[in-house]
Formats: structure tokens, C-alpha cells, sequence
């Protein structure tokens, strides 16, 4: 019974002092990790870094160690003081944990293994100088390479439910992306790897030049990228993104520099249905989308090639064809049909504002009315050339049931959204419509109210006679009592 005893004591001591050891491991080191985390962050960048609360625990993805920085902030300096670069909700790092012994011995990296971030909110600015706040790395001496504290072999990389604004004063380019996920894998360690990755994003919106490209789209990512880490350069094969329902094919390559990136990119869409292109339209995708008619067909291609940097811009090319387009809302009676459209953007690089904007077609016919139009746009920064050409004459009766888009999304007051039996021609209503007549007659019986609420605050007895007579009796009070 004692031997019995003794055998379990020592299988009980085996497997309980290393569970021990393993629980109190991330209490010993972690003032240690914390601090060098720290250290290795206002070392490597211009920028205050701070966080409100932090974890270390070797059970969340074992054998290694797991830090935890909560409400993680990334804060400007100098020029940009003030301002917010980065918020993280959560950052979670997997560290390795030989290499944080080896480096608590005094010698060797710690090696991160993957990178999970949650709830980040990103600012970015670019000013018309060029100076961008996310440029915030200080440069390396000879010393610092070779010491190397902080080694990074990432084997993944995700993100949820980000948040990302653009604003880039000096190329005229704005844009948004909320709701954004991605998850990113790769072996990091070494110099040639592919690296997958499949992206989300719930909303993404896109102005540049003060044309809006893309509004609220919803946009999907999926690339396996080929990266060669001793020449930065990453190349692109078969890769796909969606935009709502159209989907661009693309290919090319990218190379990081220190000042500029130069970008060798081509794309184009494989489908080449008119509903697709249809869907960027807000109005139309976020309602309905799945029950409207269409046919036609559209084609979309574009290539970018150049460097990109605060004196370089790269030239670019997007072109657009649709013919024989049509769509129609199962409560239209009549469908918008002899779609036309040739669209050419184009800029030869060097500079933002030698952007050109050319439409050569566009028709559109609902009913038995045509729409023709024509566009040209130069010079989109400095001073905007626009030349505009549009004839055209609509008959609201056609459609006289259904309520414009505008309204269907909520942009238009609800009252104004049927214009029943009129006639709009360049711009001009005719007559009134019923709504409008029952808009002024609704506001004559609010200003007879708010006169009556006042006579009744006042003491005064309501006047009950028509509205002529009570201004003549206002006027010449002598006349009327005689």
C-alpha cells in the first residue's frame, strides 16, 4: 500500500511540478517582455505608443508564449502631434518561447510567431507636402542591425473588424473601409515564400481627383502572392478582388523601396454581364439587387505602372464599355434599355492633376425617350475643365407608379418622390404636382395652428373668420367695427 503510495506521489510530482512551472513561467518573464516590448517600440519608431492593460499566458497556444496588449494606441509626434495614428481594441502575439529564455539568458531574438489584431482603427494622412504620419520609422545604425532584440518570423497574420480612413491632401485621394478582415499566412523566416491572403470588407468608398469611384462597395480579396524578402518584391499570378457583384482579375508585381514603390499591375473582368457593373451603384445593389431583369454586356481593363512616392506618380489606365445594357424592377413598367457607355480615365504620370476623364458615349432610353451624353475632364486638381453634354427629354408619366431611386434609398423627403403626370424637360417642371399642392395646403393648417396657439397664450378669443377678413379687420380695425 505504501509503494502503491509513493509511485503515485512521484507520477503526481512529475506531471503537476511542470504545469506549476509552466503557469508561474509567464509571471517571471513578463515584466521582462513587457518592458522590452516597450523598449524595442520608442526605439524603432517616431511615435508614443501605450496601452491601457496587458496579459501573458503560455495555455492560450501552447508550448508558446501569448501577450495580450489591450486599447493599444499609436500617437503622432512633431508635425503630427496630436493626432491618432492607430487604436487597437486588442493585439494578441504569439512569442516563441525558446527564444524568450534564450533571450532572458542574455543572448538571441525573441521570435514573434503570429499577429492577431482586433477592432484596429487606422488614420492615415498624407500632407500636400507629401509628409505621410505613418512614416515613423527612425533609421537603423550598424549597431542596432547587429544586435537584433526583436526578431519577427510570422507564420500568420489576421485582423477583424477594421476600420481605415485615407486622407492624401497632396494626390487628391480620400477614401474608407470599414468592417475590413483579413487573414494572412506565410513563412516569413524565409527569403522566398508565398504569402496567401483573403481579405473583406463590409463597406469601401474611393474619391480621387474629386471623382467618386467607389461607394459604399463591399470588396473581396483572394491573392497568393510570391514574395522574394532580399529583393522586396512581391509578384502577383491568378488573384481575384469583387467588388459587389463584379469581379476584376489581376496580375503584376510590386517592389518596395525605401522613398517609393514601383507597381507593374494590369487588370480586367472576366465576366462580362451588365449586371455586374450595375451593382456598383449604391441605390440599385443595396435594394432589390437579386429581383431586377438585366442583360447586356460590359468590359472593364486598366493597368498601373510606375513609381508611387512623394515625387513620383505612376501612370494609369481605366477603361469601360457597356453595350446593349438594360435592366428593369419587377414594379417598373417599363424597362431602362439601349444602354450605351465608353469611358477611357487615363493619366501619363508625374502628376495627379494630369488626369484625364473622357466619356465619349453615353444613351440610355426608358419609355420611348432617349438620354445622350458626353464628358471631358481635365486638369481635375488645379482647375477643374469640364465640358458637359447632355439632351434629353424624360416623361414622367411613364413611370408614374414607382418612386425614383434616390427615394428608394432614403435620399430624397417622402413626399417628393412621385412627380405624377408631369413633364420634365432641360430641367423644368411644368406644372405642380398633387404632393407639392398637398404640402402648402398642410403648411396654411400648421400656421393656422401656431396663430391660435398664440392668440391662446395671449388671452385673446380664437378668431374664426376666414383668413380675408380677419386681415382686413387687423388693417382698418375703425371701418370694420362701424
Amino acid at each position: 500500500m505504501k509503494k502503491r503510495t509513493k509511485i503515485i506521489a512521484i507520477i503526481g510530482t512529475v506531471l503537476i511540478v511542470p504545469l506549476v512551472a509552466l503557469a508561474i513561467l509567464p509571471f517571471v518573464f513578463r515584466d521582462r517582455i513587457i518592458a522590452r516590448v516597450k523598449a524595442e517600440a520608442n526605439s524603432a519608431i517616431e511615435a508614443r505608443v501605450d496601452w491601457r492593460d496587458e496579459s501573458l499566458s503560455i495555455f492560450r497556444d501552447f508550448p508558446n508564449l501569448t501577450l495580450r496588449l489591450d486599447d493599444l494606441s499609436v500617437a503622432g509626434t512633431r508635425r503630427f502631434t496630436g493626432d491618432t495614428l492607430a487604436k487597437v481594441g486588442r493585439l494578441q502575439v504569439v512569442l516563441d518561447l525558446g527564444s524568450v529564455l534564450r533571450n532572458a539568458r542574455g543572448g538571441g531574438p525573441i521570435v514573434v510567431r503570429s499577429i492577431a489584431l482586433e477592432r484596429p482603427v487606422l488614420a492615415l494622412r498624407v500632407l500636400e507636402d507629401g509628409t505621410a504620419n505613418w512614416d515613423i520609422t527612425k533609421p537603423t545604425t550598424g549597431e542596432q542591425k547587429a544586435s537584433r532584440p526583436l526578431a519577427v518570423t510570422l507564420r500568420s497574420l489576421d485582423i477583424s473588424n477594421a476600420t481605415v480612413s485615407l486622407s492624401d491632401q497632396k494626390a487628391e485621394l480620400f477614401a474608407t473601409v470599414n468592417g475590413y478582415r483579413q487573414s494572412l499566412s506565410g513563412d516569413f523566416a524565409k527569403d522566398l515564400f508565398t504569402i496567401v491572403t483573403r481579405a473583406h470588407a463590409d463597406s469601401v468608398s474611393l474619391r480621387f481627383a474629386g471623382i467618386p469611384y467607389l461607394n459604399r462597395v463591399a470588396l473581396d480579396v483572394t491573392a497568393d502572392v510570391a514574395a522574394d524578402m532580399r529583393t522586396k518584391k512581391f509578384t502577383f499570378g491568378k488573384n481575384e478582388v469583387r467588388l459587389n457583384d463584379l469581379r476584376l482579375g489581376f496580375s503584376g508585381s510590386t517592389v518596395l523601396a525605401d522613398d517609393r514603390t514601383t507597381l507593374d499591375m494590369a487588370f480586367s473582368a472576366p465576366s462580362t454581364n451588365f449586371r455586374s457593373i450595375l451593382s456598383l451603384v449604391p441605390a440599385i445593389y443595396l435594394h432589390d439587387f437579386q429581383t431586377i431583369k438585366t442583360s447586356g454586356a460590359v468590359a472593364v481593363s486598366g493597368n498601373i505602372k510606375g513609381d508611387y512616392g512623394k515625387q513620383a506618380f505612376p501612370s494609369f489606365a481605366v477603361n469601360a464599355k457597356v453595350t446593349n445594357g438594360a435592366f428593369q424592377y419587377p414594379d417598373l413598367p417599363l424597362p431602362a434599355r439601349d444602354i450605351a457607355l465608353e469611358l477611357a480615365i487615363r493619366n501619363p504620370g508625374g502628376n495627379v492633376d494630369s488626369t484625364l476623364v473622357q466619356l465619349d458615349r453615353f444613351h440610355a432610353r426608358i419609355g420611348s425617350q432617349a438620354i445622350d451624353g458626353a464628358l471631358v475632364l481635365r486638369t481635375p486638381v488645379s482647375d477643374p475643365d469640364v465640358d458637359l453634354r447632355l439632351t434629353g427629354r424624360l416623361d414622367l408619366a411613364d413611370v408614374r407608379a414607382v418612386r425614383i431611386g434616390a427615394a428608394r434609398d432614403g435620399e430624397l423627403p417622402r413626399g417628393r418622390e412621385q412627380l405624377v403626370g408631369s413633364e420634365v424637360e432641360q430641367g423644368h417642371a411644368r406644372k405642380p404636382t398633387r404632393s407639392r399642392r398637398a404640402a402648402r395646403a398642410g403648411a396654411r393648417r400648421a400656421r393656422g395652428r401656431r396663430r391660435r396657439a398664440v392668440d391662446a397664450r395671449a388671452g385673446r378669443a380664437p378668431d374664426r373668420r376666414p383668413r380675408r377678413a380677419a386681415r382686413c379687420a387687423a388693417r382698418h380695425p375703425a371701418q370694420i367695427r362701424a
